[in-house]
């Protein structure tokens, strides 16, 4: 049952050349990514707004005709996801140096909820106090479901320039498809496992969207190599739907990560889940632990009763952690992993025009899908990975910290760059080169490479 980012002084030349790069990106022809048509059509798409933020940029203010007669035509008929063209208005909205009225702050604050950023950047409406221009922006650029990861590119285009897509199974309620964070990323097995189920289980009723949805979006954020088969397997009272023909369906369709965001109520829902996870060993499961206080396998979490306060090596169980990287007062503990849950920001099913398409949801149903975006990445750069090297990645690249000593068995919280990085390096260390070696060669900043290195060394001993 489901519980379910004339003379300056040194802080003067370190805001300019601040301002100097949110120009430059505001400014700059977008970058190509996968799935997109070709080069010379997304440039025509693009251009138009690139010459209108030239000239806003130029200006030092957005004004109402500006805003009214050209810029928000030209968004509004871009898909709500994460892309140049909106991201150029999020640049203007971060920066201390461009004036935005307060008549247009609500209108902007609006469009980038829209495309999935907060939209309450401080200073949008003139007052713009604490964190510097680059810190607004990359903080909603972080909270953005849809946004991929530059880290990740570099380091697949390094290691498995090549490499195939890897297909993430939610299986939850039902799921929103025709959501444009969920747009391209569908898996083309879809069709055949829901033949297969229909065959076996032709009453499958998912009920509403409300959860399936941002779990899907969270299980794919981060790049567009990851696909999505969806499946119910819960219904809005909370009973399970086949899942052991769900299990075998949706791995039989490809999938290397079940993301399991539900929780178990009885003996029997226990047994059913776990003959499945049995079944497929080379196959990881990513669960939720739950959202009550209370240590799983306590009388809180008994393991009877929860397949999550079980052991298995193919399984990877979540809690949450918030922003500040503490534990929820709401979020079981004794997992194996932490990852943030609270407050964030993903896809919200759509049942009428006015509603919003993305909010923040929190709880531990929201942290196991980080867990699953981030392992199917590593699948990427690395295919070979079996689930519990997977578990072990995850765990020795977590960030450690005494606060979470007694509540995860990682004692820490997930790093989803530093477990890339780890998983491409120890690609190239299969290819002959030295642990160090490879670290030297990984596209991440060099105060990380420390840290990834020693990551790496720990990776390797274990395996």
């Amino acid at each position: 049952m489901a519980r379910e980012l004339g003379g300056l002084s040194p802080q003067g030349h370190r805001e300019a050349r601040e301002e100097t790069s949110l120009r430059q990106v505001a400014c700059a022809e977008p970058r190509v990514r996968a799935g997109s048509t070709t080069l010379m059509r997304v440039r025509l798409r693009t251009a138009p707004i690139t010459e209108i933020m030239a000239r806003v940029i130029d200006a030092g203010r957005l004004d109402e005709a500006t805003w009214e007669n050209e810029l928000k035509p030209l968004l509004e008929a871009q898909p709500r996801q994460a892309g140049f063209e909106i991201r150029r208005l999020l640049i203007l909205a971060s920066s201390d140096r461009y004036e935005i009225p307060r008549t247009l702050s609500y209108e902007v604050n609006r469009t980038l909820r829209d495309f999935g950023y907060p939209g309450d950047l401080p200073g949008v409406a003139g007052e713009r106090k604490g964190a510097k221009a680059s810190e607004r922006f990359l903080s909603a650029v972080a909270e953005n479901v849809t946004e991929a990861s530059p880290t990740f590119d570099a380091l697949r285009a390094l290691v498995a320039p090549d490499a195939a897509d890897v297909t993430i199974a939610v299986l939850d309620t039902t799921v929103d498809l025709t959501h444009p964070a969920l747009a391209g990323s569908i898996s083309p097995a879809l069709e055949a496992v829901n033949r297969a189920l229909d065959a076996v289980a032709p009453v499958r009723d998912g009920g509403r969207a409300t959860h399936g949805t941002p779990v899907s979006a969270i299980a794919l954020r981060g790049t567009d190599h990851l696909k999505l088969l969806p499946q119910p397997i819960i219904d809005d009272a909370g009973n399970l739907l086949a899942p052991g023909e769900t299990i075998d369906a949706v791995i039989a369709g490809g999938a290397r990560v079940v993301n399991l965001s539900i929780g178990t109520t009885s003996a029997a829902e226990v047994e059913v889940l776990e003959a499945a996870i049995l079944r497929h060993p080379e196959t990881l499961f990513v669960l939720a632990a739950g959202n009550g206080h209370a240590r799983l396998g306590s009388q809180g979490y008994p393991p009877e009763t929860t397949i999550a306060a079980r052991d298995y090596p193919n399984v990877q169980v979540v809690t949450s952690t918030t922003r500040e990287h503490t534990l929820p007062p709401r979020s079981a503990f004794g997992a194996d992993l932490a990852a943030l849950g609270e407050s964030v920001r993903s896809a919200s099913p759509v049942a009428r025009p006015t509603d919003p398409l993305y909010f923040t949801a929190s709880g531990t149903s929201m942290a196991a899908p980080q867990v699953s975006s981030i392992a199917g990445r590593c699948l990427v750069l690395d295919a070979t990975l079996d689930p519990v090297a997977l578990g072990r990645l995850l765990d020795v690249t977590s960030d450690k910290s005494e606060h979470w000593d007694d509540l995860v068995k990682a004692r820490g919280t997930v790093n989803a760059e530093r477990a890339c990085a780890v998983a491409a390096a120890a690609v190239l260390v299969r290819r002959g080169a030295s642990a160090e070696a490879a670290v030297k060669r990984l596209p991440i900043p060099s105060r990380e490479k420390p840290a990834v290195l020693a990551a790496l060394t720990q990776f390797l001993g274990g395996r």
